[in-house]
Formats: C-alpha cells, sequence, structure tokens
C-alpha cells in the first residue's frame, strides 16, 4: 500500500494471494474508510490462483486515483479476500 498520495495522484496497490491447498478462483477487494467509520468498496478483481509453495503468490494489481477528500480526511486504504 503507498504510504503517501496526493490529491489527483494515481498509484498502484498490489495484493499477493497465495493458497497452499487447493487452486481457487478469489475475489479481492479493494476498500477505503468513510467517514462514518466503515469502508467503502473502491474497486474488485477476481482470478484464479494456483496452489504455491514457499512465499510465492498470484498478484492482484488495482491503480487508485486519491482524491483531495481522501488527502484531507487521512483516508486508510485496504484490501480483503474472499475464497
Amino acid at each position: 500500500m503507498p504510504t503517501s498520495a496526493s490529491a489527483g495522484q494515481t498509484r498502484s496497490i498490489t495484493v499477493g494471494v497465495s493458497d497452499k491447498r487447493y487452486p481457487e478462483t478469489v475475489q479481492v477487494q479493494l476498500l477505503k474508510s468513510n467517514s462514518q467509520g466503515g469502508f467503502d468498496q473502491v474497486g474488485t478483481l477476481t482470478q484464479s490462483i494456483p496452489v504455491t509453495t514457499g512465499k510465492s503468490s498470484t498478484s492482484f494489481a488495482f491503480s487508485y486515483t486519491f482524491t483531495a477528500s481522501d488527502v484531507a480526511d487521512n483516508t486508510a486504504i485496504a484490501s480483503t479476500a474472499i475464497h
């Protein structure tokens, strides 16, 4: 995750997912914090991941453009994976 960004700046956010037992189709959601204390979904990617060994993982690459509100509110960006 980026540690800093300016309004209007597009940053790459990559999430690595691995599975040691079974090949699966995985959905990764990119979330950002909102003013109500929750999160809003800002992106979703779905892809198949193979069984991996060691520290290898399958990358899910997002591009996110930060808004003036994100910067002013110190918005947090998070991700979640759904198998």
